[in-house]
């Protein structure tokens, strides 16, 4: 459809410092270009972290195409969208949803991904609103029964080691270009088992741990006990498009988060993903959800459960590791693995498309 009559409001609230503003300035860059796309967000300083040319001090920027508007509470002047996008449940202002009727054709909550089967059954759903307009809940997923995936990844332009020299220290970067190493990107929660990653390095192979300054803080004096020679390379935040380089190059993506989840599986790269852990270890029942949609082999699963326990079985997990992770045959076919499942996903049509499409059925409607 052609979205140049028509106007999008998406809305967030930075609720976990980086992961909402990311999957939401991705898919509001993910649709066609247009001066009608507004973004609004609470949090602009948070914003300016994964998106550096965002002013947090402006009330009003235009950055890639999009409008960024700083969503505060007192603003005197609302013009509904025709599409509104409500990220996460972040609830309208009152003042905005009395605008949307007789002008907002099609109401979204967009909600977090999940590959459990009763999302299913829910997306798109309708609840009429006490404006009189529905909101239909819209789930991200991995099967054709969902809302699909964000597609919108940073392509690499350049070589690597130009892309290391930008992102890395001078010595990080002649380390990459002399050594060759085996590079792991690593993204996780605290409470990770990175001893039995670092017991896991095979001694006889160079490899470079890229992690961002306040990720796994223990790393370097656990290496430095374990007397491993393991390369550490500590970055400042990395920007999102960066991000979305860096995994591409990596050899393993070690990463956490719903952003990274997703761009992770476009890099087709072997992964390993350490999901937010939730009460009554419901992330688990999440974390088998989405191997099953995957068909995961018995040891991606088995790899994936270890890395997600609060207290796993080392010598299990040391094992697995060097086998499929180190083991230059074995790592191979994990890539190949995730190589089948990327183009596998690729096939659907993605978020910000099916957005759209569901978009142009409602304005019929209207």
């Amino acid at each position: 459809m052609n979205i140049e009559n028509s106007t999008i409001d998406i809305f967030c609230r930075v609720i976990d410092n980086f992961g909402d503003i990311g999957v939401c300035w991705r898919l509001a860059q993910s649709f066609p270009k247009s001066d009608r796309i507004r973004l609004w967000v609470d949090d602009l300083k948070s914003f300016n972290k994964i998106a550096p040319d965002i002013d947090p001090d402006l009330a009003e920027q235009r950055l890639k195409g999009v409008t960024i508007r700083h969503w505060q509470e007192a603003i005197d002047t609302w013009q509904a969208a025709d599409l509104v996008i409500e990220a996460f449940g972040c609830d309208l202002p009152e003042i905005y949803q009395k605008a949307m009727k007789g002008k907002t054709r099609c109401w979204m909550n967009l909600e977090y991904l999940s590959a459990e089967k009763w999302v299913e059954g829910f997306h798109l759903q309708p609840s009429i609103q006490s404006n009189g307009v529905s909101k239909y809940f819209f789930f991200p997923g991995f099967t054709e029964k969902t809302g699909g995936l964000l597609r919108l990844q940073e392509t690499l332009k350049d070589r690597p080691d130009d892309f290391f020299k930008q992102l890395l220290s001078p010595a990080g970067s002649a380390y990459y270009q002399n050594k060759k190493p085996l590079l792991i990107n690593l993204f996780c929660y605290p409470h990770a088992p990175i001893e039995a990653l670092l017991k896991s390095l095979p001694a006889e192979q160079e490899i470079m741990i890229i992690v961002a300054k306040s990720v796994a803080p223990s790393l370097e004096t656990l290496a430095k006990q374990l007397g491993s020679k393991v390369y550490i390379e500590r970055v400042d935040f990395i920007v999102q498009s960066d991000y979305d380089c860096l995994l591409q190059l990596a050899d393993i993506n070690l990463i956490r988060g719903e952003d990274s989840f997703v761009q992770a599986h476009w890099a087709a790269k072997p992964m390993l993903w350490h999901i937010y852990p939730q009460e009554a270890a419901q992330h688990m029942i999440k974390l088998e959800a989405w191997l099953d949609t995957i068909n995961a082999p018995v040891w991606l699963r088995q790899l994936n459960h270890l890395w997600n326990e609060i207290r796993p079985k080392q010598d299990e997990l040391i094992r697995l590791l060097h086998t499929h992770a180190f083991n230059r045959p074995a790592r191979a076919a994990w890539q190949d693995f995730q190589a089948a499942l990327s183009e596998a996903l690729n096939r659907f049509p993605d978020l910000s498309r099916q957005i759209l499409n569901f978009y142009e059925e409602c304005a019929k409607k209207s």
